[in-house]
């Protein structure tokens, strides 16, 4: 298809069915988020107290500061990208232009100057502020960029898998390959590594973001008028009246605070509890591909219990498996790997039979929740809030915790 029209020219179909070539191309994207904020989320932690050289506590701070200051920065993005009118789109020209800042960004994060304590701690912040700014302006597009591509509402489960199987090719690559890397073009010093490791992980994904700009075309006109869009405070209020959009709220909720624990919890546990340090890589690839397996077999699940039944029952065993963890120790590593994947692996599939179970109440999906919410930008960046807010926070005051003991 050629350029992408003018907004005002803009086709109200978009309910052809799209090529494997376009949602193979929406999927990387994917992969390239996840080259660049999967070894945030996996590794910038441990990056931080063990080869940056700040305490857990300043490090905890510092997420909790920046993950707050999302508060204010998505729904100050949402509108924008509400606002947004250009020859390539609302959403395109983000993939475009800001790509190659985030590479640049990515890289300055992982870089260790030499600096005091304190010159160390403010680079820190304005790193890692800045890295999470520009992700935001690039990630909420990107995945806005879906609801504009067609209003077909199996191509947009079609495309949402596409994107799955993306977030979790990246996410694998980078758990299992980030440390080896790092320790190998740094010669061991991985001071030097990290910073390497992330400009080959950034290169990537510039290309990759470049792969999705070029192929996924913007086909779906706005389904409302800027006379009919909602004022922000009324659509807030709005979105807080929706039970089904609360019940999916508090649900993320819990579930990214046990995950966030869990993720941040977990090298260290494996690095000073168990002493198995070059584990490291291994026990993150396997929350991942439980992630990977958790979300295919949750289809079966779902068919043979419904989704109430299998809420239960996966939430129960992941629970009894989850505690077991504190009663093995370090005495098995074979074992201590089947119980970790078997626990992510069961909160996969209740994660999926809970949203399926929340879309069941009405059948609505998140993207149709926020439309009911007024159907602003600004509503559908709240969800995308809570979940990194919720990670963070939970990251944060562990790291606050670990640095007082």
């Amino acid at each position: 298809m050629s350029e992408m029209l003018n907004p005002s020219e803009e086709i109200a179909g978009g309910s052809e069915k799209l090529s494997i070539k376009e949602k193979l191309s929406y999927g990387v994207g994917d992969i390239a988020s996840n080259f660049v904020w999967g070894i945030v989320t996996s590794y910038l932690l441990f990056f931080y107290t063990d080869i940056f050289g700040i305490t857990a506590a300043a490090a905890g701070t510092l997420f909790l500061i920046t993950r707050l200051w999302d508060a204010i920065n998505d729904p100050i993005m949402g509108v924008i990208i509400d606002k947004t009118k250009s020859k390539h789109g609302k959403t395109r020209p983000y993939l475009l232009y800001l790509s190659v800042p985030l590479a640049i960004i990515g890289v300055l994060t992982f870089i260790t100057p030499d600096f005091s304590a304190t010159g160390k701690l403010i680079y820190a912040y304005v790193t890692y502020t800045l890295l999470g700014m520009v992700y935001t302006a690039i990630n909420l597009p990107y995945g806005a960029l879906m609801t504009r591509m067609t209003r077909d509402s199996g191509e947009k489960g079609e495309l949402n898998s596409y994107r799955g199987m993306g977030r979790t090719i990246g996410a694998i690559i980078v758990s299992a390959c980030t440390l080896p890397l790092a320790n190998y073009l740094g010669n061991g010093n991985q001071q030097i590594g990290f910073p390497i490791t992330m400009g080959i992980y950034s290169l990537i994904a510039v290309v990759l973001f470049m792969v999705t700009f070029k192929n996924c075309q913007e086909r779906v006109a706005p389904s409302i008028t800027p006379k009919q869009q909602s004022p922000v405070r009324k659509s807030a209020l709005d979105m807080l009246k929706n039970k089904y959009w609360v019940i999916i709220a508090i649900s993320t909720i819990l579930w990214f605070l046990r995950m966030g624990m869990m993720n941040a919890a977990l090298i260290y546990y494996v690095n000073y509890y168990l002493e198995r340090p070059g584990t490291i890589p291994l026990y993150l690839t396997l929350l991942n591909l439980a992630n990977f397996v958790g979300a295919i077999l949750a289809l079966f699940a779902l068919k043979k219990w419904g989704s109430r039944n299998t809420s239960i029952i996966m939430y129960t065993l992941a629970t009894i498996i989850f505690v077991f963890l504190f009663m093995l120790g370090g005495e098995s590593t074979i074992l201590f790997c089947n119980i970790v994947f078997h626990c992510k692996y069961f909160y996969r599939v209740w994660r999926s039979s809970q949203l399926n179970h929340a879309r069941g109440f009405h059948r609505l999906s998140r993207v149709e929740i926020w439309r009911q919410s007024g159907r602003s930008a600004f509503l559908r960046v709240q969800l995308c809030f809570e979940i990194r807010c919720c990670h963070w926070l939970s990251v944060g005051s562990l790291c606050i915790r670990l640095g007082r003991l």
